[in-house]
């Protein structure tokens, strides 16, 4: 695992560019009447975290088991967040590569991902149905980025 050297870029009032090691992996603008935000991503994001196996996901059982799989050098603060109920159902962006973020009401609290989600029949979601079945999934592992929150 290595640090993910990613960082935000702020250009001007409304513009801001998310960079990975140098390249562009996220481009957003804010709407001029502030209720929102555009987004675009490059599809240049590579996670700093190695893959996780479905095998992997039968032997680490405990809470404490993934906190010691993710730990080293990916940096841990400010700690656990709990994701709202709606982060990953509603508030989940399915667009790609092009988004825009609703910030009227509560703001904007969801999952934005760096790169495609993949399909149903995918080979990596397939493996991971049974172990979806029996509640044994991996903790997600997100950034949270407070300028998109509105």
């Amino acid at each position: 695992m290595s640090v993910p050297g990613l960082r935000w870029e702020l250009a001007g009032a409304d513009r801001m560019l998310l960079r990975q090691e140098g390249r562009a992996v996220l481009f957003a603008r804010v709407h001029p009447n502030r209720y929102g935000v555009r987004l675009f991503r490059t599809g240049g994001f590579r996670s700093p975290v190695d893959p996780i196996r479905a095998g992997e996901t039968r032997r680490l059982t405990t809470a404490a088991s993934w906190s010691y799989r993710f730990a080293g050098t990916w940096p841990r603060r400010p700690g656990p967040r709990r994701l709202p109920p709606y982060g990953l159902t509603s508030d989940l962006v399915l667009d790609w590569p092009d988004a825009e973020l609703d910030w009227l009401g509560d703001g904007w609290n969801g999952v934005v991902p760096l790169r495609p989600l993949p399909t149903p029949d995918d080979g990596r979601v397939k493996a991971y149905r049974k172990p979806a079945r029996d509640g044994r999934l991996p903790p997600l592992l997100l950034w949270w980025a407070s300028n998109l929150d509105g």
